[in-house]
């Protein structure tokens, strides 16, 4: 990408809730305690909130598959191929990886002619975001309700008209046989669950497993053997739930692009508009939750002269997945279609060295805890 004109570009504006909205944290929790959302501290509360990373994962998604999109079909390649290696794919969906404290893969020679890894920046090129998500804050933190959404998981054959009842319709010996099958899948998983505190390989444990004394050995025989590995039954079983925010909650949002050139601003709004078209955040969206609306007031700053140069409201998404976008920002957009003819599927791959270098890393950390991924995460 040619450099020129540089832009600081300021969002501020508000997402709101069209439906349900979950985003799932790694907080911990019982079993049968709801998926919580993740939560910040806001005044005298801690409040639920929309993930900055969620919001920007997504953001960087849509702008990977609307860019290559673009550039398949201007290769005049089908649409069902990927021109793409593993590598370059994580370099622009992720920003790829990075081992702990590298400092030997700072390569940014890249950078300038890849708009996704200049926007949303690269751990395999350190380069630095050039877009600053802000995390969605409830307007009205101390109205703002959270509900849990629970349901139950049933075997099919178990489900009454009304399914309101447990009534079985294939006999009372096929039902009895269902409920011994059952019990005997609650014995099974108490002896799995021992095998593993005895033998110190339970959840979350890593490493080799412990010696054991010779009566820890004859148990653990014991207990194999009478568990089938083969054994398994469905049946009625609550589940926990998560926790939602409801429709109609207003999140105040803010994002910066700082040293962008007019066609990266050209390259956002094109994000943006793709987000429109499929404009849900969170997770459950296979369940009904994740639908949204958003609006923006923007102001775009030359860095050299401090001087304003365009203002105005971009508005999107909902049921109708509107894109609003004013007339001033059409002379972006022109710089991006300009950039956007130059471009090809090859400024979008990693480089030989980038490779070699993340193949020798992954074969040095492979399964090794200090290995890290830098990219932005999709909930």
């Amino acid at each position: 990408m040619t450099i020129s004109t540089r832009y600081d570009v300021s969002f501020k504006g508000a997402i709101v809730t069209e439906q349900p909205y979950h985003s799932t944290t790694t907080d911990p929790r019982k079993d049968q305690e709801p998926l919580r959302l993740p939560r910040h501290p806001m005044g005298h509360h801690m409040v639920p909130v929309i993930p900055s990373a969620g919001i920007r994962g997504r953001l960087r998604r849509h702008a990977f598959k609307f860019l290559t999109n673009a550039l398949i079909r201007k290769a005049g390649l089908p649409d069902d191929t990927s021109p793409f290696t593993l590598h370059d794919y994580y370099l622009n969906a992720t920003g790829g990886f990075s081992e702990k404290g590298n400092g030997h893969i700072k390569m940014r020679a890249d950078r300038e002619r890849n708009p996704i890894t200049s926007l949303f920046g690269s751990a395999f090129q350190w380069n630095e975001s050039r877009v600053y998500m802000g995390i969605g804050m409830p307007a009205d933190p101390e109205n703002t309700n959270v509900f849990v959404i629970k349901g139950v998981r049933r075997d099919d054959l178990l489900r009454s008209a009304s399914g309101e009842t447990a009534d079985f319709k294939l006999g009372k010996s096929v039902y009895e046989e269902f409920l011994v099958r059952q019990a005997m899948a609650k014995a099974d998983t108490a002896r799995t669950k021992e095998i593993a505190t005895l033998t110190g390989t339970g959840r979350g444990k890593k490493g080799k497993q412990k010696e054991l004394t010779e009566e820890e050995k004859v148990r653990v025989q014991e207990l194999k053997a009478q568990t089938p590995g083969d054994r398994t039954v469905s049946g009625q079983m609550m589940v926990a739930g998560f926790e939602a925010v409801p429709t109609g909650t207003v999140f105040n949002h803010r994002m910066d692009m700082i040293g962008v050139t007019g066609a990266e601003i050209g390259f956002f709004l094109k994000i943006l508009k793709e987000f429109s078209r499929r404009p849900w955040l969170g997770a459950k969206q296979a369940v009904g939750c994740g639908g949204v609306r958003a609006y923006w007031d923007f102001k775009i700053t030359e860095v050299d002269t401090w001087n304003d140069v365009a203002e105005g409201r971009i508005a999107l998404g909902g049921e109708d997945k509107v894109f609003d976008c004013p007339d001033v920002l059409a002379p972006f957009i022109d710089e991006w279609e300009l950039f956007l003819a130059g471009a090809s599927v090859d400024d979008m791959r990693a480089s030989e060295v980038i490779a070699a270098a993340v193949d020798e890393v992954t074969e040095q950390t492979s399964g090794d805890a200090d290995f890290d991924e830098k990219g932005d995460r999709d909930e």
